[in-house]
């Protein structure tokens, strides 16, 4: 996957507090390290979209839906004010009559955006931003090839959760675990140098391309390296409180 994202860690409060941390627990820089980067990636994880499997899958068909039309789609939602011209409509749909279509379509103001074309996959890749559908309406209507609309939406939700797998396999090399259906190849790696004398660090990668988009719009490595760090120091001092407590030093 080209384009992956990088992350180590240079945020000049977040090494701040992995020192005050490592002071409060007497660990190793090494120990926090990898033990802090275990943790990162577990937030990265859980804040990177979608947050089950079933959520996602479900995302997939209703992004997919606002770009293809399907025949189920006139049976199911769209009324017509006109209730033989509704039925009508629909018969053809299901004879899949496109001559007889097309003037309906073209002579209706709700309807006169749809396409009756042959179904392409870049239709959906094009309307894409950031990763989402952002529009409503459907505008192409593959009415021969309802099959290949199917496959292709069957196709979309094996590649649900992909960009939160590369932090997921990130945690995973970190010793952490991790729900099955995020278990994908190709998607994360670490490099794990915590046990260097001089400059000790360990840098996350997500190899999924899209990712950067979805940080931009969602602000996930921010958003996870600020909670990260606050939570990591109240932890250490509840420790401390509670070892000083079990000491009678409270």
């Amino acid at each position: 996957m080209a384009d992956a994202f990088f992350l180590s860690v240079e945020d000049l409060e977040f090494r701040r507090k992995i020192q005050e941390y490592q002071e409060l627990t007497g660990k190793s820089i090494g120990e926090v390290l990898r033990e802090q980067a275990k943790q990162l990636a577990k937030r990265l994880q859980d804040n990177t979209y979608p947050k089950s499997a079933s959520q996602g899958k479900k995302r997939v068909s209703i992004d997919i839906g606002k770009v293809f039309l399907t025949n189920e789609w006139f049976e199911e939602t769209f009324a017509f004010k006109n209730e033989k011209l509704g039925e009508r409509v629909k018969d053809l749909v299901r004879a899949k009559n496109q001559g007889d279509l097309e003037p309906i379509f073209q002579n209706s103001t709700r309807l006169r955006k749809l396409h009756i074309e042959p179904f392409d996959a870049n239709r959906h890749r094009e309307a894409r931003k950031d990763g989402r559908v952002s529009y409503k309406q459907p505008y192409s209507f593959p009415l021969t090839d309802q099959s290949k609309v199917k496959q292709y939406i069957a196709k979309e939700k094996k590649n649900v959760g992909t960009a939160k797998a590369g932090w997921a396999r990130c945690n995973q090399l970190l010793g952490g675990t991790i729900p099955s259906w995020l278990t994908k190849d190709g998607t994360g790696e670490i490099d794990d140098q915590s046990a260097r004398e001089d400059k000790p660090y360990i840098t996350l990668t997500n190899k999924v391309s899209y990712f950067e988009a979805l940080d931009r719009k969602g602000s996930i490595v921010s958003r996870s390296l600020s909670g990260r760090a606050d939570t990591m120091i109240k932890a250490a001092k509840r420790a401390l409180e509670r070892a000083a407590k079990e000491a009678g030093l409270q």
